[in-house]
């Protein structure tokens, strides 16, 4: 059994042993919420969390920061309502106490993420520069905060665009983090993937490459570390750019079965890298594994709306035709039609397609069966 485990179990002892009246039972479903939030276990850190919310009492710095842990939860289960709602209650009880420093910025930061997600750039802003400004006025500076923070401003403007901003505030991120870190800490490999993603916007490929090379060099790919899948796709890109179709090929297929439940930041995200896969296996004639990269994209696109989700059912009938499941593929393009009747105007130049594909190949199945 690992350290995680004995400490999981430890925990689950001492509440299996404690009396359910105990004022020790709200610690421990809070320190269990928080472990299961670090083992990225979010249904389980909510029902800890939302125990302990239901027999906190007095404790008002103990309510700050079981109400932070569930806030934590929902941003992660991307409910950013329901993070904001529960991450301002914490804010409004923590700026109270003020000697709770690490409570305090947990929230800030949690909330700036929150707001991010719903594209409220300035109030996603506003968190983290209050983050900032509260450690440079605490009595001794806390590095590994702000170089968090300097990372987070650094991701904000890289999703408005803002590429020198995010320039700056990386390198003024990884400049803390090569002081007080060790040379090959996760941290580090993260900060070298986003300079990566910064440059690669940039149509800076060889700084791309170099950087994503620098985080490969750090990061364990056996790992469930959630930045692999970003750091394979970027470096897959850069291949591409190379024309190092194989090398490419080969940091997409790692990107997508990257073991982890956060493979990328939206889910968006992961159906492009599915999409570029399946594509570059298309044109190598490899049709099962392209398939293989569609199926795998069709359930995330499912559940974000995705708006070529149409066509990778299209896609998919396609390549169903081409290894002759014939029976799959009539289904599949039913499906891209249902789909694309629904989600675009009737004169739409991809139902044209669709339907010119699906009677493609109704005439070569009728003559193969």
């Amino acid at each position: 059994m690992g350290e995680l485990e004995k400490a999981e179990e430890y925990c689950l002892m001492l509440i299996r042993d404690t009396p359910d009246d105990s004022s020790s039972m709200v610690r421990y479903y809070s320190n269990l919420s928080m472990f299961y939030n670090e083992q990225m276990e979010y249904d389980e850190a909510l029902y800890w969390g939302e125990k302990a919310l239901q027999i906190c009492q007095d404790d008002t710095l103990m309510l700050g920061r079981i109400l932070c842990n569930i806030g934590l939860s929902h941003v992660q289960k991307k409910n950013t309502i329901e993070a904001i709602k529960y991450l301002s209650k914490a804010v409004n009880i923590l700026e109270g106490l003020r000697h709770d420093h690490s409570g305090l910025v947990s929230a800030y930061l949690n909330l700036s993420i929150a707001y991010q997600a719903q594209e409220n750039y300035s109030k996603s802003e506003e968190y983290l520069y209050r983050i900032i400004n509260f450690i440079r006025n605490s009595p001794s500076i806390n590095y590994s905060s702000l170089a968090m923070t300097y990372s987070e401003l650094g991701n904000l403007y890289y999703y408005q665009n803002k590429y020198d901003a995010a320039l700056e505030y990386m390198f003024k991120c990884l400049n803390i983090q090569q002081r007080i870190l060790p040379s090959k800490h996760k941290n580090l490999a993260n900060s070298y993937t986003r300079l990566g993603s910064i440059y690669f916007s940039q149509s800076k490929y060889t700084e791309a490459y170099d950087s994503c090379q620098k985080a490969l060099e750090i990061i364990d790919l056996s790992s469930k570390d959630p930045h692999i899948a970003p750091l394979m796709y970027i470096l897959g890109e850069c291949y591409l750019k190379r024309d190092n179709v194989s090398e490419a090929i080969a940091c997409f297929d790692k990107a997508i079965n990257a073991p982890t439940n956060s493979l990328f930041c939206d889910q968006e995200s992961f159906v492009r890298v599915c999409a570029t896969c399946g594509g570059l296996y298309v044109k190598r004639r490899e049709w099962e594994k392209a398939l293989n990269c569609c199926l795998k994209a069709i359930p995330v696109a499912l559940v974000c709306n995705h708006s070529q989700l149409a066509m990778l059912y299209m896609i998919s009938a396609n390549l169903y035709s081409l290894i002759n499941d014939f029976k799959s593929a009539a289904r599949y393009y039913e499906l891209a039609l249902d789909i694309a009747y629904q989600t675009l105007p009737a004169d739409h130049t991809n139902i044209k397609l669709i339907k010119e594909q699906q009677s493609s190949f109704m005439f070569v199945a009728e003559r193969v069966v």
